[in-house]
């Protein structure tokens, strides 16, 4: 099933940008794991920041490739719900 190819390649891109970011800003893991979800999932509130050039050019590659993620799983869901939908329209046009 496709959603949880997404959902395990959105933990993976948490998880190990978290641990990229950990080495290349010098943060602890948890913080960089906190970080990388955050900034994964486009919320951003800005308590933590990249410093060096190599750890913002991995948060913006951390938001990039979330925000495709994220589209991916919306278009999954809404194409789940017009399938629903669809169905349940046809169901509704047999007679009982």
């Amino acid at each position: 099933m496709l959603v949880r190819e997404v959902l395990f390649c959105l933990i993976c891109l948490v998880f190990g940008g978290g641990v990229i970011f950990s080495f290349t800003e010098d943060l602890d893991l948890d913080l960089a794991i906190y970080f990388a979800c955050i900034t994964g999932l486009t919320i951003g509130y800005g308590e933590i920041v990249p410093h060096t050039p190599l750890g913002r050019l991995v948060a913006v590659l951390i938001g990039v490739i979330g925000m495709v993620f994220i589209g991916l799983i919306v278009g999954i869901a809404a194409r789940a719900l017009a399938d629903v939908e669809k169905m349940r329209t046809r169901f509704d046009r047999h007679p009982k």
